[in-house]
């Protein structure tokens, strides 16, 4: 990691068009799990989601259904700086956690809850929460990954909602449909980046990223000048 070189097979890379640049091929791979969430969950023209966590994954969740034709998109976190570069890629409101329920929200929406919801954060409250929040034949995306094995998830009001739940593990030979997205303009990738750092810089950079996560949405080192 964060070599000057580095060699890979062949077979396992993917040629970047000449008008997409090097910052959007370093975000192919986030880009990717999102498009895998909403391609498991066949998200689509006239549905609608909420998503739960705004960093990086959940930015790209955003985007991907933005192109996918959801127009109506509830996005949920507790930094401003997060939500407001949600409000900027596609998000149609803005809910800082700590200030609003969304629960509550959700209630108000016609069939008591949105079609699609994207677990963003892997955080044991939001992961509860979800369940919450579909309407009927809804269908609950884990896309987050927590750091604790184990979660608790609200089983009866899945049962109740006759819902669906998908688990996402990275992605799934969708590098070359998420290239095409970047390509083609459909999905704006950098949008996402908020810091962008030498190649020198690197440690700075990840002391940086880990400390400041108000501060910080996506950063990015320069491996050339």
């Amino acid at each position: 990691m964060f070599s000057e070189y580095c060699t890979h097979a062949a077979s396992m890379c993917f040629k970047l068009p000449d008008h997409v640049d090097t910052m959007e091929g370093a975000l192919i791979e986030p880009l990717a799990v999102g498009m895998h969430g909403c391609e498991l969950s066949n998200a689509k023209l006239g549905d609608s989601a909420i998503v739960l966590g705004c960093g990086c994954i959940g930015l790209v969740t955003i985007m991907t259904l933005k192109a996918r034709g959801v127009s109506e998109i509830y996005a949920v976190d507790v930094m401003e700086k997060r939500l407001e570069k949600a409000k900027e890629v596609g998000a149609t409101r803005i809910f800082n956690g700590k200030e609003e329920d969304i629960v509550e929200f959700a209630r108000t929406l016609p069939g008591g809850g949105v079609d699609q919801v994207y677990e963003c954060a892997g955080n044991r409250s939001t992961t509860l929460k979800s369940c919450k929040l579909i309407r009927r034949s809804g269908k609950v995306t884990l896309v987050g990954v927590s750091p604790e094995p184990h979660l608790e998830l609200d089983v009866a009001t899945l049962n109740a909602m006759e819902g669906t739940i998908y688990s996402v593990y990275r992605y799934r030979n969708l590098y070359p449909k998420a290239i095409a997205a970047v390509a083609s303009g459909a999905i704006p990738v950098k949008k996402i980046v908020s810091h962008v750092y030498d190649f020198k810089d690197c440690i700075e950079a990840i002391d940086y990223s880990l400390n400041c996560k108000d501060a910080v949405i996506k950063s990015v080192i320069k491996m050339v000048e």
